[in-house]
This record gives C-alpha cells, sequence and structure tokens, in this order.
C-alpha cells in the first residue's frame, strides 16, 4: 500500500491491549516496534535518552510507561547496564517472546490455517485471479471477435445501410 511502512501484530488491536494503554505507552510501544524493524530484531537494547527523542516524553513518564508494557505482557523489559534497557518484544496473545532467534522474521498465518510450506495448503488457497491490466488489450474468441462472425466492416454496412467511413460527416 505504501512504501514506507513497519508493522505491528494484529492481536495488538484484536485482543484489546493496545485501548488499555496510555498515550506514552502506546508511543513507546510503537516506538520500539520502528526500532525493532529498522535494525531487524525483536530484541533492542535502548537508552532512556534514546527513546525520550523518539517518543518526544519525560525519562518518568518512559519509566511508567515500560512498567505498563511490561504489566500488560507486551514487552520484557530488563535493566543492562549503561546500554539502558533491553526491550524483547511480545507477543499480545501470549505475553511470551516469539519462538527462535529474534533476528528471524516470524510469518502471519491465518487461524485454521495451515502453514505454506504444507502441501495441504495449496488446497485452501483461493484460485490466482488475474489483474485486469494483464486483460486490457485482449482478443476474446467470443461476440465480434469470433473468427466465425463477418467482418467489422461488413457489420457496419449491414447497421448503417451502406455508409462508409468516407461518407459519414459530410453532407
Amino acid at each position: 500500500m505504501i512504501a514506507e511502512f513497519f508493522g505491528l501484530p494484529h492481536s495488538l488491536v484484536r485482543t484489546g491491549k493496545l485501548k488499555q494503554l496510555n498515550g506514552t505507552a502506546v508511543s513507546l510501544l510503537v516506538a520500539l516496534w520502528h526500532e525493532s524493524e529498522r535494525v531487524c530484531t525483536r530484541e533492542l537494547t535502548r537508552t532512556d535518552k534514546q527513546l525520550m527523542v523518539l517518543v518526544k516524553a519525560h525519562r518518568n513518564s518512559i519509566a511508567a510507561a515500560r512498567r505498563e508494557l511490561r504489566n500488560a505482557g507486551l514487552v520484557i523489559a530488563e535493566p543492562f547496564g549503561s546500554s539502558g534497557f533491553l526491550y524483547v518484544l511480545c507477543d499480545p496473545e501470549t505475553s511470551k517472546p516469539w519462538p527462535g532467534s529474534p533476528e528471524v522474521g516470524i510469518k502471519y498465518v491465518r487461524k485454521g490455517r495451515t502453514s505454506r510450506g504444507d502441501p495441504g495448503a495449496q488446497a485452501l488457497r483461493k484460485p490466482k485471479t488475474i489483474p485486469k491490466s494483464e486483460l486490457a488489450g485482449v482478443s476474446f474468441p467470443f461476440g465480434a471477435n469470433s473468427p466465425q462472425t463477418q467482418s467489422s466492416e461488413q457489420v457496419f454496412d449491414a447497421s448503417t445501410r451502406g455508409l462508409h467511413w468516407d461518407k459519414i460527416g459530410r453532407s
């Protein structure tokens, strides 16, 4: 849809956890997901000062938002010395980190469906439709384009009672 974007998990909204957060906590969560997409990992180390620039909030507000996100099960935030805090983004449905390495992307699989690698998944997919842009200018063998019909000039002559293009418009 748009060229520059980053994603948030659908379950964040669908579970209702997003509407339970205050404004600074939402801003901090969005900033963490943005940073996650930017550096391609769900495990981040950021200082409060770095987050204050992204979120435009005071240190105490960042600390309160961090606690709120931790209590909601959306992040794991642990002190990490002079590097600030280690943030691990969690699955909103389970309140636990996603399995596997934080550097490997998680593919979205719709509920009730099997993964793409499963041969049975092919049967569940709808057939691919051809976009209209690929059909532009295609002649179909029916109607006036059918080889069995008369040429368009002959059809035109019959319907206009003998008028030809060079005679139309000249009076």
